[in-house]
């Protein structure tokens, strides 16, 4: 073995004998989806602010998680920000096409609130992609269901 080898078997055998507390720690999925499930229902309960509050702590983890801005955007559109609502439940599409609970939280904000062609403009888009995944199914979307007329 030429001393390239003997170095590469070192550097892996220290990685391998590494302390546990030294490596980094892997991303737990099951704890991110108990938190988003929390934070769901801290906004059917009410609290936006604390809901607000760990969704940004959430996004520091897990910045491509097109769930945190969907429910993102439902806390501004309670709080009338509706700007701020479109534009997250925007990046929520744009981070997961087919993630249809993000289309319907933006066909709704647009028939509650802002222009009726645009929300029959965006119940056309989602169609398709319901048709596709056999309902809306994706991501958080079945437990928004679930919700009934709240935003999910």
């Amino acid at each position: 073995m030429n001393h390239r080898g003997v170095r590469r078997l070192g550097i892996i055998l220290c990685v391998l004998f590494m302390p546990a507390g030294a490596r980094p720690a892997p991303a737990d999925a099951a704890a991110d989806e108990e938190r988003l499930v929390r934070i769901q229902q801290s906004i059917q309960s009410g609290d936006l602010r604390g809901a607000r509050s760990e969704l940004q702590e959430a996004l520091t983890r897990l910045p491509k998680e097109p769930r945190i801005y969907n429910l993102l955007g439902v806390i501004d559109a309670q709080e009338k920000h509706f700007t701020a609502a479109e534009m997250n439940f925007r990046h929520a599409i744009q981070l997961a096409p087919q993630f249809t609970g993000a289309y319907l939280n933006l066909g709704r904000l647009y028939q509650e609130n802002v222009n009726q062609q645009v929300a029959a403009q965006q119940a056309r888009k989602i169609r398709p992609i319901a048709r596709a995944s056999g309902a809306a199914t994706s991501g958080g979307a079945a437990a928004c269901a679930g919700a009934g007329a709240e935003r999910c």
